[in-house]
């Protein structure tokens, strides 16, 4: 196993220390994430989970939907004074998203970098990736925790909400389609339908349903078709409680 380096490179260095990295078989094979440090000393660290990368997914969707261009990218190289980084989501202005292309890590760092923090990172390791990516060129890092809760932070310190994108929320929705469907069994769940069963007889007389319940109404073909579909959803909700 070769010695680690003490020896702080050059940018010019550190990016022929990368080259020698991703030339490397074995290691760009390997299952773990690859970063350097100064010195050129390879960082490993464990794959994310399916979490982690749900967050990361989402956030590179929401770039895409708010922000112009196509600058949104996951787990790109970034050339700082720390070595070589990478963030789990960049943002690339239009006038630079050309430099996405390839593997050589990209300087100045890219407009945003966002760290989704997992279980093996500390806190002291994403500071100093902040002020990295901060040092390097960086005009917003975010910070993404295991609640899902973004924090931004710009060259001046923490700030409410990205001046980048300003629409971009505190806290983001990993599993969308999941959420959905929980909010609707809740809202199901505070107001659930009738159980199934035989009303009463309808009357046969247009005029006779008047003054009766909306349940006991004669019903027009249109909204009887209607009804029959809002039983059914009530008889299937009934059977999944029982």
């Amino acid at each position: 196993m070769p010695t680690p380096s003490l020896t702080a490179l050059s940018r010019e260095a550190l990016l022929e220390r990368w080259q020698e990295i991703i030339s490397d078989h074995d290691l760009v094979e390997a299952p773990e994430r690859i970063e350097t440090d100064a010195c050129g000393n390879i960082l490993m660290s464990p794959p994310p989970d399916g979490d982690h990368q749900k967050r990361s997914y989402r956030i590179t969707r929401l770039f895409e939907d708010l922000l112009p261009g196509d600058g949104a990218v996951t787990e790109r190289g970034v050339l700082t004074d720390q070595g070589i980084k990478i963030p789990d989501v960049i943002w690339l202005n239009p006038s630079r998203a050309h430099e996405i292309h390839g593997t050589k890590p990209i300087a100045p760092a890219p407009d945003i970098c966002v760290e989704v923090r997992s279980p093996s990172n500390s806190l002291e390791e994403l500071a100093e990736k902040k002020a990295a990516y901060l040092r390097a060129g960086a005009r917003e890092v975010w910070m993404c925790d295991q609640n899902n809760i973004i924090e931004f932070f710009g060259p001046k310190g923490q700030m409410a909400k990205s001046e980048i994108c300003p629409r971009f929320p505190n806290r983001i929705e990993p599993y969308p389609n999941r959420a959905k469907a929980e909010a609707k069994l809740q809202r199901v769940r505070q107001n659930p339908p009738p159980p199934p069963g035989r009303g009463p007889e309808l009357s046969e007389r247009p005029g006779d349903n008047r003054e009766l319940p909306i349940h006991t109404q004669v019903w027009p073909s249109a909204k009887v078709s209607a009804r029959a579909s809002i039983i059914r959803s009530a008889q299937r909700f009934w059977k999944d409680v029982i």
